[in-house]
This record gives structure tokens, C-alpha cells and sequence, in this order.
């Protein structure tokens, strides 16, 4: 029993004490008084009543002792203790409970009413009433010193929780302060309740109402210190890595910039207006839509509004009463997944909110915070659960507050725009909700948020005098413009110039600025200023390749393949990947042998050596965040034009020849994972040490067929073992597995052969055929064509090398196969959007071309098989005209894998296809439930395939017709009758040649007033189509 319990448990035993301390008492003076009377009488029934609940409560003494997170040998005692005391109180409850229910049995009390003191005087002597009374007074006395030793343990501990929650939420930022002071003040009063509870048994005053008082606060206080433990939990796990990076590596607003935005001035003349955006954050409602052309300063804009004290006071004027959260978002194109996902979007706001007004998170993630108080591993978020979520919010009846959300950069969303647009837009429609976005001005927004003049503005219609103030205080603060400008009409016309041809984009603007400090430097006189500013383009592009084409000779091939290596990253990168990088400068093999060394060690503690190489290469266009130390370009627009075909073309012509960037990197985070897992004596990986795995096999890929990529893997898989120090020990120990299973899902075909040629045992045994693992991994994942492309690949391999796809294993007291886990977890039973993707992927027909059973039998349900069960979704769910010729074609590779079954089946009975005559009736009777022509063209040729497959079982097919008759139209009842139900092919197994797929497709010619044109084709065969 824990030590919360323990004190619930003396609660129960306090109030039996004194409520059987109150009977006994009574009953003495009873038997002392002359005429049986007292005024303390209690009738039979309720003492019966209360001592059953009072047993039931004592009931709990029983539990096993378990301290949970209190391992003080200290608090054990005083448990044991307790519930000693808890054994002995029940005994006794019982007994009087046992002398209660005899009283009511007997003859003579025939009132129900009658006083349970004068009844038990009929039955208990004198010493029987006075044993129970001292043996109660003992209990009360003794319990007491327990009860405040415990408290005092529970007291400590919860304090130092306190006090670690209160750091948690100092790195949280988490609004929780108030509420901390006051369990931690609620925790030093309990010491001062403790020590008076002491001192009242010293003077023989204590009573069981203090031991109550003391659980009821106690359980209080760990309701209370529980509800933040769980808040905690779930804000931190709505949190992610990259999560403020985007914020950090924005510019900060250069001082005496933006100020407009915070002063009232119209002009009903213009576009935009500075004083509509504070119109808005005082009283509007809806979406304000920040827009501008590439590098104008939308995201400096966003991050000084959001920032300012000013925002917050206008926005509580539309919030008033109410208080207002913020909340802000950057998307990030050139970051993490999470920096330009909806989901990403979602947990950074649920993350603001909840961190702000932390009294949201219980009702609005219940299930989360059900699954704590149970134990539950909680899963990682997903869209819908977040999308759920905010919703909740949105339209909570009552909140303490009102919202507004930043979000910065719709344009580097990953996702559809229109459709994005539209969600937010609903998002608006709270009354509790407004938000302020920016983007370029694209059409999707333009069409989205643009008409409302009031709600919008164009930065770089405003930021003219914003420009003019940076371009001279930037100059101004050289310490030699002062000395070369002073009295200088010309250096007034070079302010005048940077500003007008700016043409309000702020980015142009920084990097003359930076041109201009340069030459400063160099000592150049205001004309050599001049001419550096004529040489500098209007247009950004031409300004980055200008930049590039500065980068010294010397460098210009290691320019072009640090590039080539940002711009191939998923997401950016450590400077430890570029530094492992440099390293293959001089030897291309260093990962392969004892890496990391002396050598490397000192360049990986020398960053700012790092940061000059980067600057001389790249010239700026890279750089280091400071906040979190990897490497980015500076701003959106350079990634955009590096990925242009210009731009690739000449990166491409300066790399030099054999450099691949996929297998640089492949080396490089090979080298990170050696320099970051070292030595341990755990088996297993922690998720750092897995992801960095990961990072290896993303570039493992595209260069799986290089035979330096095998060594490096195999490599990779040396030192993991090495880790583990299991050289000499078996594969299937845990980071090793791990590790194996991760390259058999990434479909590194290429590696694998290579292994096992060399490994004959290579494949570990993962206690189920390793296509199982293929197809689950890719069940999970399906998403994109690389996945679907790479598992074909890997399950190719494995089906030419000998794996069935029947092989049985068990899993969950049940029989499997690789074949027919697909159909029971994922066809069977998955969404359609799974179903259609392992459609379009063709694994159905590879395995069915590699001897995969269309016969095995779905758990005891008669007449499902394979083909019915593919038959069934295709009657129910809704296909395009692609999908609709891909499901004719798997079904005529079933009906081909059916007559290669049949033909090698010994002569006998035929195939246990016991059902399958109700099977296909559940399946023709869906069909009439959509009465579209171009459905019905489909749903007839399906019919007709299944009906052929039906016979080649020797299915009585006949009787189908009826139901045939009454579903389809006379056109395409007529083929059916023709292909499918004529006497002289009815017992006759029909030949590959006969249930041949045929596509549906739709042209001129094939339909008149959208019905169908039956024709005729060679061999008297029909064909159909359909249309989308």
C-alpha cells in the first residue's frame, strides 16, 4: 500500500474508533444505570447500517505494502503499522457488527427501533464492554504518532516534487507559479497541523476529526500536485525540437523599425494602411492577411508584433474582459517536417495555449489525461487527435480567454493552399479565435484573404522610411562613414539610392548594406561606394549568383558540394555533419576505419572555425543558427534559387567529378553516430540513438547499389555490435536487431544481397517471416511513391530468393501468412484510403505471380477468401476510372492464381469453399445499393470475374441469376448471360484466355447519352466501359 492510501486507511480506522468508542461508552453507563436509560441511545438499524460501512472501509487493510515512489524503509514501518491497526479495528467492527445482527434475530426485540444499547445489555457482560473500550482508546492513541510520521515523510517528498516542478516550469514557461507557491505553502502548513495533532495527544485532547482533516488534505494536496504532473506530461509531449528554431533564427526588428505599425494614420487613397492592422488588433475579427513580395520583412513583421507589450494592449481591448493568449507559428520551408506541417502548426498552438492557460488541458485533451491516470503509454499525436482538439476549443461554451494566432509563411506550407486557407478560415469563425497571417502574394491568398482591404496590408508598401532609418544608422554606426562622409552631399544621394531601388524588400536592402560596411572596411572613398552599389542587381537571383560567383576559385568546388549537401538534406543539418564532411576532403574512407580521432575530436570543439570555413565558401548564404547550431541557408529565397535549373546546372559543373552528396552524407551521419553512441552496457537503443540510425538509411538509399555505401553499412553495423560489446555473441540482441530490421524497411535490396552472400545467417529471426516486416512497415507508411516503389523492390527480392508468401507462423495463439496478413489487417479491416493505396502499389498481383494462396480462409467465416474479401471493397468503396482498371486486373491475376490452385489440386473433391455461394450473394445484393451507369458498367464486369473464378470451384452459379436480373440493366444483363450463365459453359472451368482483365476506359465512341454502347470484339467477346 502506498503512503496516500496508508493515510486514507487511518482516516477509517479514526472514524470506527470513535464512533465505536461513542456505542461502547454508552452501553456501559447503561449497564451502571439504574433504569437502563441514556441519553446517547441509537436505535438498531442505524448502528447496523453504519458499522457495515465502517467494515467495508477497513476492508482495504489487506492490501499488500508498496511505498510506490517512497522507499524509506522510515514510511514502511509506519504502514505495516497502520494496517496492523487496520486488522485488529475490523475484528473488532465485525464482532460488534456480528452482536447487531444477533440482536435484530432475536424473539423478544420486535421493535426495529428498539435502542442498540439497551439490546446489547441483554447480551454483553460488563468485562466483554470494557476490553473493546480499552482496546479502542489504545488504537486511537497509538495511531495518532503514526499518522503524523507519515505525514511528515509524505510532506518532504512532495515538497522536493514541488520544488522540481517548479523548475520544469520555469523551462516550460509554463504559467503554473501561483498554483506552485500554493501547494508548496499547502505543504508547510501541514507541518504546522502535524506538530498541533502531537500536542493534543500530549494533553490526552486528540479526537479522530484532526486524522480526517489531515487525509482530507493530504489527498488534496496530491490531487492537486497530480493534476500539474499531467499537465506537464502532456504540454511536453505537444512540444518538439525544432519547435522555436524558425523564431530564433528571424532578425530581430531593427530598432526604430515597424513603428507604424502602432500609430493611428489613414490614407483613403492607399492599399495599406498602417492604421488597419491596429484597427484590427483593437476590434477586428476574422483573418488579418500580412502579404509581400520575397524578402520584404513579413517574418520580422510578424515576430515584432507578436512580441510587442503594444499588441497585447490592443488585442485585451478586443478580449476585454477577458485576457488574451498569443500564439505564434513560423512555417519554415527549408526546415524540419514539423516547421512546414499542419501538425507542426498544431502542437506549437495547443503548445501556447496550454502553456498559457494551463486549466485548458483536462478538458481539452480528456482522453490523454484519462490514459495517465491509468497508466496508458500515451501515443504520438497525430492531425485528426490535434485537429480535434483545437475544435474543442473553439467551441467551449465558457473560456477564461480569448486567442490570437500569428501564424507567419501560409506560402512554405507543405500542403494544399486552398485547402488550408479554407481551415483556417474556419478556424476564424470562433468568436474566441482571430488570426493574423502572412504569406506571399500568391493567389491561393489572394483569393483566400485578400478582398477585405480592411484586413490586409502589403509590407512593402509601407516600409520605405523603415529602410531609409537601417540604411543610415547601419552606415552611420562604421566607425569610418562618419570620417569619410561628413558634410557629404554625395553620402546623403547613397542613402537616397539603397532605398529607392529597394523597392521595399528589406533582404536586398541587408545584403547591400553588408556590400557597403565591406568596403568601408576597405577603405573605400565614396565614389568606389558608389560603383559597388551600380554593380549590385535590382532582382535577388541575380544578386545570389553575383555572391557566388565572389566565392574565391579556390573554393569554389568545395562551395558547390556544401550546397548540393544543404539543398539534399530533408531537414537541416548539425555543423557536425559538414565537419565530418571536411574531413572527406582528405580522406575519403575516414568513416570506414577508427573514427572519430584526435584529429577529428579537435575540429568538432572548434565551431568558430567551422563558421569562418563556411563564411568563405559560401559567402553567407549559409549559415550556423545560433540557437540551435545547424546549418540553414539565411533566407527562404536562396533555397528557392539554388533549386532552380539554372542554379543546378551550375552547382552540378563545380563539384567535380564522382561526388555524390547522398553518399557523402551517408558517411557523414555514419561518422555523427560514432561520435555521439559510445560503449554502454545496455542491449537496447534509446530514440537519440535510433533516429541517428535513420538519418544513415535515408541517404543509404539512393546510393544502395555503390559498393563503398555497403561498406560504409556494414561498417555502421560493426561498430553497433561493438557498442553493444557483442562482438561475440548472437544478432538478435536488441540495437543490433533494431538496427537490421530498420535496413530490411528501408528496402536497401542492394546491401541485403550483398550480406547475405557474405552473411549467409545475415537476416535475424524476428519470430515471423521478414516480408511480414516488409508489408507492415509499409502498411504504416505508405504515404509516398518512394515507399511503395522500395517495398515492391524488397518483397521482389525476397519472393526470387525462395520466401513464401504462405509460410505459417504464429502470432497471438493464431496462424498467419505474409499473404494473409495483408488481407486481415490491412484489406480486410483497413480504411479505403489504405485499401486503395495497396491497390495502386501492384504487391497484390507480385505476390499472387509468386504462388500467394487466393483460397486461405479468414478466421471460421465461411466463403471469405482473398478474392471475395478484395470484392467486397470494391462494392462499397468509391474508385476512379485508374483504380477502377487496376481492381479489374488484380482480379483477373486471382482468377489466374484460382486455375493454377485448381490445376495442381490431385482429382477428387474439390477446394473447401464451403459459403462461398452466400459470400458472393451478400456481395451481388451491395451492388444494387448504387444505381449509377457508370458504377454498374464497373460492378458488372467485377460480377462477371467473380462469377467465372465461382465456377471454377465447381459453384452452382445458377442460382445468382435472380439477383443478376433484378441489379443490372437489360445491355449488361445480356453480356453476363452470354459470358457467364449459357448451359454449355456453366460446368465448364473457364480458361485464363476467358477472364482475361479487360480495362474500362471511355472515349467518343463509346458512349451515347452516358449508357453504355455494347460492342463486339474478336471471339464473340464483350467489352466494357465506364468512366470516372
Amino acid at each position: 500500500m502506498d503512503p496516500l492510501t496508508a493515510l486514507g486507511l487511518s482516516a477509517n480506522i479514526s472514524q470506527f474508533v470513535g464512533y465505536a468508542i461513542k456505542l461502547v461508552s454508552a452501553s456501559t453507563n447503561i449497564k451502571n444505570s439504574a433504569t437502563g436509560c441514556t441519553s446517547q441511545v441509537a436505535m438498531l438499524d442505524e448502528v447496523y447500517t453504519e458499522l457495515s460501512k465502517l467494515s467495508s472501509r477497513l476492508g482495504s487493510s489487506n492490501i499488500s505494502t508498496n511505498v510506490g515512489i517512497i522507499r524509506s524503509p522510515y514510511a514502511v514501518e509506519h504502514i505495516d503499522a497502520i494496517s496492523k491497526l487496520s486488522r485488529t479495528c475490523k475484528q473488532d467492527c465485525n464482532r460488534l457488527l456480528n452482536v447487531t445482527t444477533e440482536l435484530k434475530s432475536k424473539n423478544h426485540i420486535t421493535n426495529k427501533r428498539t435502542s442498540f444499547l439497551i439490546a446489547l445489555k441483554t447480551i454483553w457482560k460488563k468485562g466483554e464492554l470494557d476490553e473493546i473500550e480499552k482496546r479502542l482508546h489504545s488504537t486511537q492513541s497509538v495511531l495518532t504518532p503514526h499518522v503524523c510520521s507519515l505525514t511528515s515523510t509524505l510532506q518532504d517528498n512532495y515538497y522536493r516534487q514541488l520544488e522540481k516542478m517548479h523548475t520544469m516550469n520555469q523551462d516550460m514557461n509554463m504559467q503554473q507559479s501561483e498554483r506552485l507557491t500554493a501547494l508548496k505553502s499547502s505543504v508547510q502548513d501541514l507541518n504546522q497541523h502535524v506538530t498541533a495533532m502531537l500536542q493534543n495527544q500530549q494533553i490526552g485532547r486528540s479526537s479522530s476529526a484532526d486524522i480526517i482533516d489531515l487525509e482530507n488534505r493530504m489527498s488534496q494536496l496530491s490531487l492537486s500536485k497530480s493534476a500539474i504532473a499531467k499537465e506537464y506530461v502532456i504540454l511536453k509531449s505537444l512540444s518538439f525540437e525544432s519547435r522555436p528554431a524558425r523564431y530564433h533564427s528571424i532578425q530581430e526588428a531593427h530598432k526604430r523599425t515597424f513603428e507604424w505599425v502602432f500609430q493611428d494614420t489613414y490614407d483613403p487613397n492607399s492599399d495599406s494602411n498602417t492604421s488597419s492592422i491596429l484597427k484590427w488588433l483593437r476590434e477586428g475579427d476574422g483573418i488579418f492577411w500580412v502579404s509581400g513580395k520575397p524578402g520584404s520583412g513579413k517574418s520580422t513583421l510578424m515576430k515584432f508584433i507578436s512580441d510587442d507589450r503594444r499588441a497585447l494592449e490592443a488585442l485585451s481591448v478586443w478580449s476585454g474582459p477577458l485576457p488574451v493568449v498569443i500564439a505564434t507559428h513560423f512555417f519554415w520551408s527549408a526546415g524540419t517536417s514539423m516547421q512546414k506541417s499542419r501538425q507542426g502548426l498544431l502542437q506549437t498552438l495547443l503548445f501556447e495555449i496550454f502553456r498559457q492557460q494551463p486549466n485548458l488541458i483536462e478538458p481539452s485533451c480528456i482522453e490523454r489525461w484519462q490514459n495517465i491516470s491509468r497508466n496508458i503509454k500515451l501515443m504520438s499525436w497525430g492531425t485528426p487527435e490535434l485537429l480535434r482538439i483545437l475544435d474543442r476549443i473553439a467551441h467551449f461554451d465558457r473560456l477564461s480567454s480569448k486567442f490570437c494566432f500569428f501564424i507567419d509563411g501560409l506560402d512554405e506550407y507543405e500542403g494544399d493552399h486552398g485547402k488550408f486557407c479554407q481551415a483556417l478560415s474556419r478556424l476564424s469563425n470562433s468568436p474566441h479565435i482571430k488570426l493574423c497571417v502572412s504569406s506571399r502574394p500568391w493567389n491561393a491568398f489572394e483569393g483566400s484573404f485578400g478582398q477585405d482591404i480592411s484586413s490586409k496590408l502589403y509590407i512593402h508598401d509601407l516600409t520605405q522610411g523603415d529602410i531609409r532609418t537601417y540604411v543610415q544608422e547601419s552606415l552611420e554606426s562604421h566607425p569610418r562613414w562618419n570620417e569619410m562622409a561628413s558634410g557629404v552631399k554625395t553620402a546623403s544621394d547613397l542613402i537616397n539610392e539603397v532605398t529607392r531601388r529597394a523597392a521595399g524588400v528589406f533582404l536586398w536592402v541587408y545584403l547591400v548594406i553588408r556590400e557597403l560596411r565591406n568596403g568601408l572596411t576597405e577603405y573605400d572613398s565614396l565614389w568606389g561606394l558608389q560603383r559597388r552599389l551600380e554593380n549590385v542587381p535590382d532582382d535577388l537571383r541575380d544578386f545570389f549568383h553575383q555572391i557566388l560567383g565572389s566565392v574565391d576559385s579556390f573554393y569554389r568546388e568545395k562551395m558547390a558540394r556544401i550546397l548540393q549537401i544543404a539543398l539534399t538534406l530533408e531537414e537541416p543539418a548539425s555543423t557536425l555533419i559538414y565537419i565530418c564532411h571536411e574531413i572527406e576532403y582528405e580522406n575519403e574512407d575516414y568513416v570506414l576505419g577508427c573514427f572519430p580521432d584526435a584529429r577529428a575530436r579537435e575540429e568538432f570543439n572548434k565551431p568558430e572555425i567551422f563558421r569562418h570555413r563556411l563564411n568563405a565558401s559560401c559567402r553567407g548564404l549559409l549559415e550556423v543558427n545560433s540557437h540551435n547550431g545547424v546549418v540553414e541557408f539565411f533566407h527562404r529565397t536562396v533555397m528557392d534559387f539554388m533549386r532552380t535549373k539554372k542554379m543546378t546546372a551550375y552547382l552540378d559543373r563545380n563539384v567535380g567529378t564522382a561526388f555524390n552528396p547522398h553518399l557523402s552524407l551517408l558517411k557523414a551521419f555514419t561518422g555523427k553516430l560514432k561520435f555521439l553512441v559510445t560503449p554502454r552496457s545496455r542491449v537496447y537503443a534509446d530514440e537519440t540513438e535510433l533516429a541517428l540510425v535513420k538519418d544513415v538509411l535515408v541517404h543509404a538509399k539512393p546510393v544502395d547499389k555503390d559498393m563503398t555505401a555497403h561498406y560504409v553499412l556494414e561498417e555502421l553495423e560493426r561498430y553497433i555490435r561493438e557498442v553493444e560489446g557483442s562482438l561475440n555473441q548472437p544478432w538478435s540482441l536488441g540495437f543490433c536487431t533494431i538496427t537490421r530490421r530498420m535496413i530490411v524497411e528501408s528496402s536497401l535490396v542492394g546491401y541485403i544481397d550483398y550480406a547475405l552472400h557474405k552473411y549467409p545467417n545475415y537476416l535475424p529471426k524476428f519470430g515471423r517471416p521478414i516480408m511480414v516486416e516488409v508489408i507492415e512497415f509499409w502498411g504504416i507508411n505508405p504515404g509516398h511513391k518512394s515507399n511503395t516503389d522500395g517495398t515492391i523492390e524488397m518483397l521482389r527480392y525476397f519472393l526470387e530468393c525462395g520466401h513464401d508468401p504462405n509460410e505459417e507462423y504464429i502470432i497471438d495463439s493464431s496462424t498467419k501468412t505474409p499473404w494473409g496478413h495483408i488481407f486481415y489487417d490491412v484489406i480486410f479491416f483497413g480504411v479505403p484510403e489504405v485499401f486503395v493505396q495497396w491497390l495502386q502499389s501492384g504487391l497484390l498481383s507480385l505476390m499472387l505471380k509468386h504462388g500467394a494462396n487466393p483460397n486461405i480462409h479468414f478466421f471460421s467465416w465461411a466463403g471469405v477468401l482473398p478474392w471475395t474479401a478484395f470484392a467486397h471493397k470494391l462494392f462499397i468503396i468509391p474508385l476512379s476510372l485508374q483504380n477502377k482498371n487496376a481492381s479489374l486486373t488484380l482480379l483477373g491475376d486471382f482468377a489466374n492464381a484460382c486455375i493454377s490452385d485448381s490445376e495442381a489440386r490431385p482429382p477428387g473433391p474439390k477446394p473447401d469453399v464451403k459459403g462461398l455461394e452466400e459470400e458472393l450473394s451478400k456481395n451481388f445484393e451491395r451492388i444494387g445499393q448504387n444505381s449509377r451507369s457508370t458504377d454498374l458498367m464497373f460492378f458488372a464486369a467485377v460480377s462477371e470475374k467473380l462469377l467465372q473464378m465461382a465456377k471454377i470451384y465447381r459453384v452452382e452459379i445458377s442460382c445468382f441469376l435472380p439477383i443478376v436480373e433484378k441489379t443490372f440493366p437489360p445491355h449488361l444483363l445480356r453480356n453476363l448471360r452470354n459470358n457467364v450463365f449459357n448451359d454449355h459453359t456453366n460446368n465448364l472451368i473457364p480458361t485464363m484466355s476467358d477472364i482475361r482483365p479487360r480495362s474500362l476506359k471511355r472515349g467518343p465512341t463509346d458512349f451515347q447519352d452516358d449508357q453504355l454502347v455494347h460492342k463486339k470484339g474478336r471471339s464473340g467477346e464483350s467489352a466494357t466501359t465506364d468512366e470516372s
